[in-house]
């Protein structure tokens, strides 16, 4: 089961081989809390935009590593499909920030949300 570590019954990793056509994003910009995710490109070219506005090219045979708290986002901006196998740590808790809009995502529930500052003892009367 895609995303199950061995808490539920799955791997310690994920392993995924994803297809892209070219203009498509993989995802938007985002950056998890904990878990790192490894980038085999089989085939095509593609950005990887970082959140510090850095933009690299990765083509077919190279391989990179997005550790945890470093915003990325990979877009296919050649001609043919952008394929690669990413590899990621499986972790039972993750929160994943996504810069551009502002909002988390929280692993194992997937539930999307943005968040309002509040004083620690707010609504602990």
């Amino acid at each position: 089961m895609r995303d199950t570590g061995t808490w539920a019954g799955g791997h310690p990793f994920d392993l995924q081989q994803r297809r892209v056509p070219p203009g498509a994003s993989v995802c938007p910009l985002h950056a998890h809390a904990q878990q790192f995710e490894l980038f085999v490109v089989l085939a095509g070219t593609a950005t990887v935009r970082t959140g510090d506005g850095t933009r690299t090219t990765v083509r077919t045979g190279d391989a990179f590593v997005q550790p945890p708290g470093t915003a990325h986002q990979i877009t296919n901006t050649g001609t043919e499909d952008f394929i690669f196998f990413v590899i990621a740590d499986n972790l039972p808790t993750d929160s994943t920030y996504y810069p551009d809009s502002d909002k988390w995502q929280i692993k194992p529930h997937r539930k999307l949300f943005r968040m309002t500052e509040v004083d620690y003892f707010d609504g602990e009367e």
